[in-house]
């Protein structure tokens, strides 16, 4: 009963840095969204075909220029750029807006990518705790145990979370169990350093 409350403990504390995590990630991306749909809605707001900081160009002046961008074109630029969409479709004009994208948007996309990641691992972590909490079906089980043993082994377990939570395709599990199968010459389920030495001099 005791080891069970440490293991609950362990899991609330797991859970709550996860949460922690994933608000700090998200905190972060939304500042990057935030400063790039300041800077585009507001100060880089000029999207003319000519560039934006000459005074002249081909007969057109500056003053000439009557496309700007909006607030909600900022950002939706800012959020295709950061997710690495990029349409093309809007994109800084200015020698100040491009040096400002050249550092905000490798930050920001850093901060992006690790949002995405934190999301994921508390979406795992969910998944885990209620695993911990509800447990299994027992037709779950059987599925699980792919030998019928009545028992599930380390391997059997650890190989359905990762297919489960799709961090291994099912199908690379399955080479890898072909490539044990041909080393395991004797067909006895474990592989020895003979069994292994004798694979490697048939090549």
């Amino acid at each position: 009963h005791h080891m069970k409350m440490m293991d609950q403990t362990t899991m609330h504390l797991r859970q709550a840095s996860s949460t922690r995590g994933l608000k700090v990630a998200a905190a972060i991306y939304a500042l990057f969204i935030f400063l790039g749909t300041v800077f585009f809605g507001a100060v880089e707001t000029c999207v003319c075909s000519f560039p934006c900081d000459s005074r002249s160009w081909n007969g057109w002046w500056i003053e000439d220029c009557d496309r700007h961008r909006t607030i909600i074109d900022a950002l939706y630029m800012s959020a295709i750029t950061l997710t690495t969409v990029g349409f093309g479709d809007e994109a800084p004009d200015s020698r100040a807006g491009r040096l400002f994208a050249s550092f905000w948007m490798i930050f920001g996309v850093a901060g992006t990518a690790n949002f995405l990641v934190e999301t994921a691992r508390f979406i795992y972590g969910q998944s885990l705790a209620r695993l911990e909490d509800q447990g299994i079906s027992k037709s779950l089980f059987r599925r699980i145990d792919v030998d019928d043993s009545g028992t599930l082994s380390k391997f059997e377990f650890v190989t359905y979370m990762l297919v489960q939570h799709r961090l291994v395709p099912e199908e690379d599990i399955q080479i890898l169990l072909g490539q044990f199968d041909r080393f395991d010459l004797d067909h006895n389920g474990e592989l020895t350093y003979e069994d292994l030495g004798l694979v490697i001099k048939d090549k």
